[in-house]
């Protein structure tokens, strides 16, 4: 395990309350066509946001690390400098799971699309705090190596018209940018493949998300390359071995 907090939680009794409004779904088209990213509104409603927000505050956070491959993850604030809280919670994750997969493919690269993973990785970010430009790790499952992720997911638990000035999430779409702005209750999804990305700087406010990953089972006719090989390590972000990291010590 690696050398940060793990807190089992009960966090499904914050999703009881489901918005009113049917979820709208938007294709973000890229460029590239073929990079999937997908924005889903209404997913959560602001009610189950803020009891999401009240449960990680009340379990903690502490400094955000980076993966830097082989299950190594490292203190970076030159590339990282937000809070973060994991909580793991089943149950949580199948009730977020059950709300959107209608909008969500049921095949990414010839792969099932399972589920989410129930590692949630609530961030938190405060004024000047943010992720510079990288790409998503992905996970396999010790115990269930067929089970791997490929796409992203981030819920974000407040923005709008409440008071959060910046902090939107920018896709690098060749010389141009695309900003997915946070509202309360809205889920962004992606590939982790190919889409390079950024948490922009928190202006004014404190700006909460959840980030965690869809879950393919493989297919027996699926070929691993160096481009699509899963990392059985990467629980989490990984970016370029630049800035003043800090190594931390693994059990």
């Amino acid at each position: 395990m690696n050398f940060i907090d793990v807190l089992s939680s009960k966090l499904a009794p914050c999703l009881t309350c489901p918005p009113p409004h049917p979820i709208r779904v938007e294709t973000i088209a890229l460029a590239d066509k073929s990079q999937l990213v997908l924005v889903l509104d209404n997913v959560l409603s602001p009610s189950e946001c803020l009891a999401l927000i009240n449960a990680s505050e009340c379990k903690g956070y502490e400094a955000a690390l980076i993966h830097m491959g082989g299950g190594r993850q490292v203190l970076c604030t030159d590339m990282r400098n937000n809070d973060r809280c994991i909580l793991d919670d089943r149950d949580a994750a199948t009730i977020i799971w059950d709300r959107i997969r209608p909008f969500l493919p049921a095949t990414f690269e010839g792969n099932d699309v399972i589920g989410i993973n129930e590692r949630l990785r609530f961030l938190r970010y405060g004024p000047g705090q943010e992720f510079k430009p990288h790409f998503d790790g992905c996970f396999t499952r010790p115990t269930e190596p067929t089970e791997v992720s490929f796409l992203t997911i981030q819920f974000y638990l407040n923005g709008g018209k409440q008071k959060l000035v910046g902090g939107a999430t920018t896709i690098f779409d060749g010389p141009n940018q695309v900003q997915i702005h946070p509202t309360a209750g809205r889920v962004l999804v992606f590939q982790h493949n190919g889409v390079w990305h950024a948490g922009s700087p928190v202006v004014a406010g404190r700006k909460y998300t959840i980030r965690s990953d869809i879950m393919c089972r493989l297919s027996p006719n699926y070929i691993r390359t160096p481009q699509n090989s899963p990392d059985n390590y990467s629980h989490e972000d990984t970016a370029p071995r630049t800035g003043r990291c800090r190594r931390l010590r693994q059990n």
